[in-house]
């Protein structure tokens, strides 16, 4: 009796074509999260790592654990957020991961290469002036169209090598254990548990317990997100996002929102 054919998981169920839409979206759509977290970020180093404000609060003031609670409350959400953009893979999750299960195959790959290829090949020289001998002009749109051709096939290659560069290089950080321990605090502050299901793992393999995730790891991971984001943004869709300009424009917003703000509150 011949065995039953396993069905194809998502997205195998797709074709090459709709894998390769389907991540054009889902890399838009994560990008805008990742400019959340980005926005975020700025607000929490105004907050929760500047001490001026809080400093400015009177000792012993019932101001000051409220502060805090602030400070708690915006710095592991600005967490939450960010280890969801390495959340597993899902149909309906805009994540990186999922991004990267979409683009990691042979054929959407080539299905973005061909894309690419006939956006460039698709170009019309431009020509100031034309040749008013027949013979020339002829041979100027000759070279144009090499050219042109050329460049269509440059193009189509640096962007296979792009996807493949950065696909490779999520998969390390995701692996990563900052990214792990990272994740795993973040099921602490997101549920009500004794412990987490990695930890419980972990034990019953005889490994040694995760570590605490520090500020520091915490702002590795924002980096490394948005250079993977604008990567895989750049590979997918073939234009470039400019993350870095976001997070300036973020911190000019943060600085002038908490850089006059003032607390009123006499000392009791």
């Amino acid at each position: 009796m011949a065995s039953a054919t396993k069905p194809k998981a998502w997205p195998e169920t797709l074709s090459s074509e709709e894998r390769a839409t389907r991540a054009k979206n889902c890399v838009e759509a994560t990008i805008k999260r990742v400019r959340e977290v980005i926005d975020l970020n700025e607000q929490t180093a105004r907050v929760c790592v500047d001490d001026t404000l809080r400093n400015s609060l009177p000792t012993g003031s019932p101001a000051v654990p409220a502060f805090d609670q602030l400070r708690f409350a915006l710095y592991w959400f600005k967490v939450i957020r960010l280890v969801s953009l390495w959340d597993p893979v899902e149909e309906n999750s805009y994540s990186i991961p999922t991004v990267l299960r979409l683009v990691d195959d042979d054929d959407v790959i080539a299905a973005l290469e061909r894309e690419t290829h006939d956006h460039f090949a698709a170009l019309t020289p431009r020509q100031w002036n034309q040749s008013e001998d027949p013979e020339l002009q002829a041979e100027i749109d000759r070279i144009l169209r090499r050219d042109i051709a050329d460049l269509a096939r440059t193009e189509a290659v640096k962007q296979r090598h792009l996807i493949r560069q950065v696909i490779e290089k999520a998969k390390q950080r995701d692996d990563e254990a900052t990214t792990t321990s990272i994740r795993n605090s973040r099921n602490y502050i997101g549920h009500h548990i004794q412990h987490t299901r990695k930890e419980a793992d972990r034990q019953r393999q005889n490994k040694p317990p995760l570590e605490s995730p520090t500020y520091r790891d915490v702002e590795i991971l924002i980096s490394t997100t948005i250079e993977i984001a604008q990567s895989l943004y750049l590979a997918v869709n073939g234009c470039n996002y400019d993350l870095n300009d976001m997070r300036r424009i973020s911190t000019e917003m943060a600085a002038e929102l908490w850089g006059n703000c003032r607390f009123d509150i006499e000392k009791s």
